[in-house]
C-alpha cells in the first residue's frame, strides 16, 4: 500500500498560480520518516511547518528547511506535484467543465490523483491519498473519491481529507 500526503497553495482569490505537492511512500517509509521530521521541528522549537509563517531572512529558518528538505529523499519518498497558472486555467477550462470543478484547485487535485494512481499501478499496489480538509472543496473531493472508488476500487483504498496538523 502507498500513502500519499498533499498540501496546496494559491487557492485564494488573486493568486497567479495554484500548486499542490506531496509525497508518497509505504507505511514503513512513513513510520521511519515522521519521527525524524518531528525531531528536526522540535530542534527548532516548532510543532509543525507552515511556509507562509516563515521569515526567510532568518538563518535559523533556512537551516531548518535544509535539515527537513533532505528527509524525504533519505526515506525514498516519491514526490508528486502539480501546478496551474490561474489566468490560463480561467481562459481555457473554466467555462467548459461542470461548476463543481471550475477552480484551479480541482485541476491540480485531479493531476495529483492521477500521478498517485500511476505510481500505485507501477508498484502494483493500492493507495490512500490524504489532502488538507477545505470546506470549499469538500463536496467535489467527496465526488472524486466516489468516482475513483467506483472505477478503480481495488486501486484507491481511500481518499481522505485531514485538518492541518491532523494525522490519519
Amino acid at each position: 500500500m502507498l500513502l500519499a500526503y498533499f498540501d496546496e497553495s494559491g487557492t485564494h482569490g488573486g493568486s497567479l498560480h495554484t500548486v499542490m505537492a506531496g509525497f508518497a511512500g509505504t507505511p514503513e517509509q512513513w513510520e521511519a520518516f515522521i519521527p525524524e521530521w518531528q525531531s528536526v521541528l522540535e530542534k527548532y522549537g516548532r510543532r509543525s511547518l507552515h511556509m507562509k509563517r516563515l521569515k526567510f531572512d532568518s538563518g535559523k529558518e533556512r537551516e531548518m528547511l535544509a535539515d527537513l528538505g533532505s528527509l524525504p529523499l533519505k526515506h525514498k519518498l516519491l514526490m508528486l506535484a502539480s501546478y496551474v497558472e490561474t489566468d490560463a486555467y480561467n481562459q481555457i477550462v473554466k467555462s467548459k467543465v461542470k461548476p463543481g470543478f471550475t477552480k484551479p484547485y480541482m485541476l491540480v487535485f485531479q493531476k495529483c490523483l492521477y500521478g498517485a494512481a500511476k505510481m500505485a499501478t507501477v508498484k502494483m499496489d493500492s493507495v490512500i491519498l490524504n489532502f488538507e480538509r477545505t470546506r470549499e472543496y469538500a463536496r467535489s473531493i467527496r465526488r472524486m473519491r466516489e468516482m475513483a472508488q467506483k472505477l478503480h476500487g481495488d486501486l484507491f483504498t481511500d481518499i481522505r481529507t485531514l485538518r492541518k496538523d491532523e494525522s490519519p
